[in-house]
């Protein structure tokens, strides 16, 4: 879909829920925004901040696949990410997936034109083979088991056409450098829910060391709701993992970039 709209004004009308814009010659009905409680529930982030760093995840993907005619946005809370690609593609190839029933209303609830799937824990997308230009998953295969990332890898790989692409972020060192100043730091606020948690990981030195050696670090708990301990937790995925591992999955290539600007976790993209 060609467009006229410039990143700047694409940006500011997501913030007139109901506004009908004009990409070319398609009008685009914009969706309204959750609630800042439900905001929080997903990202700990809300308005301006919350869109902010999905609209940088956008336009970084953009700049890698500039031309998808079809997309999923898997485990995409209620569609923070999705919502932007409404300028370049036709909501009808647009997917947004989610096990999270939480998610899959507040999705709803904001009235996209875009297409709106639930899946139960561990199913496959139910979208046929070699029909999808681009998968993505925002801060997704950061909490998930390995057995759980290597099936839904090997179903983006399947959904996707031959040359398509698959982007994940995944926790990077800057994550591990932010739990060793909150465990040791002079401000450290003990009630912290992330400092209580990164107090059940092991040594943080032997996590690192284990990333660098191509480990998969997963470390469970529960995260609500669907998000079982079982397949839910804190998750780190090292260059060397995806090295051993892209081709068993299905892909021909990968290329790894790291944390920068308010994306603060690294990112894959597999090649098929």
């Amino acid at each position: 879909m060609k467009t006229n709209i410039s990143d700047s004004n694409w940006f500011e009308l997501n913030f007139v829920p109901g506004l009908t814009a004009v990409a070319g010659a398609s009008p685009i009905q914009i969706p309204g925004l959750p609630s800042d409680d439900i905001q929080l529930r997903f990202t700990g982030r809300t308005s301006r901040q919350n869109l902010e760093q999905a609209f940088e995840f956008y336009t970084f993907v953009l700049s890698k696949i500039p031309a998808p005619n079809a997309v999923v946005d898997f485990g995409g809370g209620w569609g923070r990410i999705l919502r932007f690609f409404l300028r370049e593609v036709d909501p009808k190839k647009l997917y947004l997936v989610d096990c999270l029933t939480d998610a899959i209303e507040a999705a709803r609830a904001t009235n996209p034109p875009f297409n709106i799937i639930q899946t139960l824990p561990g199913q496959m997308c139910p979208l046929p083979d070699n029909s999808i230009d681009l998968v993505y998953a925002f801060s997704v295969f950061s909490h998930l088991s390995e057995s759980f990332s290597r099936e839904n890898l090997k179903d983006f790989s399947r959904m996707l056409k031959p040359g398509g692409v698959v982007a994940f972020t995944t926790r990077g060192q800057q994550h591990i450098n932010y739990l060793r100043q909150i465990m040791v730091g002079p401000d450290a606020d003990k009630s912290n829910h992330v400092l209580q948690a990164v107090q059940t990981l092991p040594n943080l030195d032997l996590i690192e060391k284990k990333i660098k050696a191509g480990e998969y670090q997963f470390f469970p708990s529960s995260g609500g709701g669907e998000l079982s301990s079982s397949f839910y937790g804190e998750t780190w995925i090292g260059e060397k993992w995806i090295k051993n591992n892209y081709k068993k999955l299905g892909f021909s290539g990968y290329e790894m970039f790291p944390e920068k600007g308010t994306i603060d976790q690294v990112t894959f993209l597999l090649h098929k």
